[in-house]
């Protein structure tokens, strides 16, 4: 046999050496360390977040409540709330209530939880003071407007659909396995065969797992949400970052920068 019968015999035969006990070990080892180095950046705070929270302690402080205070306090819709002590015990995991201190977090609160008076309760027991007067938010969040009439029927929807606390499916969690499932078999057809079809069908998945890691990230804390770090995008603090956005004008500067005590 010459050598480009050679060559081409060898390309036509399975990859077989890829899926060997070291080559696997490696795999797993690089992997580990990829998420642990990962795990560091998903927890550590965002720049962003650091800079918005020293602007909303700034603006939102009082004579009674002093911007070193407030830095320690979470703003919902003008009144600081002290959620230290209730972090461990939010049904939607620590994580967001870690990352927010110091920020108004009017919009998370708005847009993370369909029903708003089930919270007075628990935010009753919290309070601490308002915020100055004079402190205005970017949306209103009015009861009869757009946005709460939108998120009340949303909620029955859910409901209906067999979610009653507004969360995750079974339906949908069915789903999630299954392209986790269908991504690790397309993912090891592509090392057995080498072909470009089963790797394109592994980065199809791995565009469904930043989804599915998407839409975990926005619940309790949960190995979900790292399924958007396989997939190729940040999550943890970056996607925290992001998702406080919400603020139109992003952080305009606090007009007395420099001064608050």
């Amino acid at each position: 046999m010459n050598s480009t019968a050679a060559a081409a015999a060898a390309a036509t035969e399975p990859m077989t050496d890829w899926l060997s006990a070291d080559w696997l070990a490696a795999l797993l080892l690089g992997f580990a360390i990829f998420m642990a180095h990962n795990r560091q950046q998903f927890n550590a705070r965002h720049a962003w977040l650091r800079k918005k929270a020293a602007h909303d302690s700034c603006a939102g402080r009082t004579e009674a409540l002093p911007a070193a205070r407030t830095a320690q306090l979470w703003m919902v819709h003008g009144v600081w709330y002290d959620l230290s002590a209730f972090a461990a015990r939010h049904p939607g995991g620590s994580f967001w209530i870690e990352q927010t201190v110091g920020m108004d977090i009017t919009e998370l609160v708005e847009t993370h939880h369909l029903s708003i008076a089930e919270l007075e309760p628990t935010l009753s027991k919290l309070r601490v003071g308002a915020a100055r007067p004079d402190y205005k938010g970017f949306y209103t969040y009015k009861d009869g407007g757009l946005y709460r009439t939108l998120k009340r029927r949303v909620h029955v929807a859910l409901k209906a659909a067999g979610s009653a606390s507004g969360g995750t499916t079974a339906l949908f969690k069915a789903q999630c396995w299954a392209v986790l499932l269908l991504h690790a078999l397309c993912f090891v057809a592509t090392c057995y065969s080498g072909s470009f079809l089963w790797a394109a069908a592994t980065g199809a998945t791995i565009a469904s797992l930043h989804g599915i890691g998407h839409n975990f990230l926005h619940q309790r804390d949960s190995l979900w949400s790292y399924a958007c770090i396989v997939g190729g995008a940040g999550g943890g603090a970056d996607g925290a970052a992001r998702d406080a956005r919400a603020d139109p004008l992003l952080v305009p500067p606090c007009p007395q920068a420099g001064t608050c005590t």
